[in-house]
């Protein structure tokens, strides 16, 4: 049987793994701020709130507003919001699999 805590550790690894391959795959692409949102586990909110405050550059194409993703990395980087992310996506693994073992 695995430790809990050591779960949670292997799942905040393959996350970040994941995050970071989701950030490398097109580091000039431009995406909508719902995929940004969901990508990145944040609120779309947050995002908009942002590129008022004129601290996230971004384009708009028609209706939708569209951001680098790799402006948004940078962004999120320097707030340390990734780790955050990383932290409540390992919870809720670990609370589903306590769950299915309970």
């Amino acid at each position: 049987m695995i430790d809990l805590e050591k779960l949670r550790e292997m799942i905040r690894e393959v996350v970040r793994e994941e995050i970071a391959a989701i950030a490398a795959t097109k580091p000039g692409e431009y995406i909508t701020t719902s995929e940004a949102a969901d990508e990145w586990s944040l609120h779309p909110g947050s995002i908009r709130r942002w590129i008022r405050q004129g601290r996230l550059p971004a384009c708009r194409t028609g209706r939708q507003i569209r951001i680098k993703r790799a402006d948004l990395e940078a962004l999120v980087n320097g707030q340390g919001r990734v780790d955050d992310a990383v932290d409540a996506l390992a919870d809720r693994a670990a609370a589903r699999i306590r769950r299915r073992s309970a």
